[in-house]
């Protein structure tokens, strides 16, 4: 039996390429990356397209929102209150007053006789047209004094600001004045006293100012309002008592309301008065001749 000897096999293993593709990877990775940013941009460009939209929505409604204020405000202030069909006998000059408009559309009442010193500058409330005030003036021109009704810009009071100086640099032969002031035009008047030397005292018809201009530097006040006003805010009306002067003079009409001391219809929210137009201002002008006589001297 023949011997056979182990021969040693060797087997010979295939070697396993154990090294990695790094670059194949990289560029993998760089790939993957590259979608991430692209993504993540496209998100941010989408997410800056919408705050774009929504800033430019917010700017067009605030552009709207301020359109409709501007819009609602002139539409306010250019609102006029008719005036009594026979305002327009009431601005004919006759044997005893001349009445013209002037050069600014101020209407103008001048009495030819007793012409006195002093004059008296009427500011119109919102909404009111100078020949709105025609019988007051009438009525206070027949005392003697000659009286301006001051147009003032888009019958708002706010624009009247200026109104008392020019009406005064315009009539130099007058250097004591007095203001006359309705409703809304209360603080306007005030302003004007204030700063004005030959503003000599002031008259609130169914108003009153808010600040203290007036106590300040001691200017004469007369303050007329209606039993029957409608608008006046009589709570406030007693709280800003304090702001005149301690010497002001008080005065209620009874029966009278706020739109009566003009010759328009009713003004909103004013009571009905039981007394009418002329009778209220017949009595409004005698305590305006009172005080305008006793604070002169």
């Amino acid at each position: 039996m023949k011997e056979i000897k182990d021969s040693k096999v060797r087997v010979k293993r295939k070697k396993t390429n154990r090294e990695f593709d790094t670059l194949g990877i990289t560029m993998e990775l760089e790939k993957s990356l590259s979608i991430g940013d692209q993504l993540e941009l496209e998100r941010k460009k989408i997410k800056d397209r919408k705050k774009r939209r929504i800033y430019k929505l917010l700017i067009k409604i605030s552009i709207l929102a301020f359109i409709l204020v501007i819009a609602t405000f002139i539409i306010h202030i250019n609102k006029k209150y008719k005036v009594n069909s026979y305002t327009q006998e009431l601005i004919r000059s006759d044997s005893e007053i001349n009445i013209i408009y002037d050069k600014d559309n101020n209407l103008v009442f001048t009495p030819y006789r007793h012409n006195k010193k002093e004059a008296v500058i009427i500011y119109p409330s919102s909404g009111v047209e100078p020949v709105g005030y025609a019988g007051m003036a009438r009525k206070i021109a027949s005392k003697g004094y000659k009286v301006v009704v001051a147009k003032v810009f888009m019958n708002y009071p706010f624009f009247a600001f200026d109104r008392a100086d020019k009406i005064i640099n315009s009539n130099p032969d007058k250097n004591r004045w007095y203001l006359i002031s309705h409703n809304t035009s209360g603080d306007v008047a005030v302003k004007a006293a204030a700063s004005n030397k030959k503003i000599m005292g002031v008259v609130f018809l169914g108003t009153y100012p808010s600040g203290d201009d007036l106590k300040l530097i001691n200017e004469p006040v007369l303050t007329i309002w209606g039993t029957n006003d409608g608008i006046l805010d009589f709570t406030k009306f007693h709280a800003y008592k304090n702001n005149l002067p301690t010497n002001a003079d008080f005065t209620e009409i009874v029966g009278g309301n706020n739109t009566n001391f003009a010759d328009i219809k009713m003004i909103a929210g004013d009571n009905n008065a039981r007394i009418s137009n002329s009778i209220q201002q017949d009595r409004a002008a005698e305590h305006i001749y009172k005080f305008i006589v006793r604070t002169s001297r």
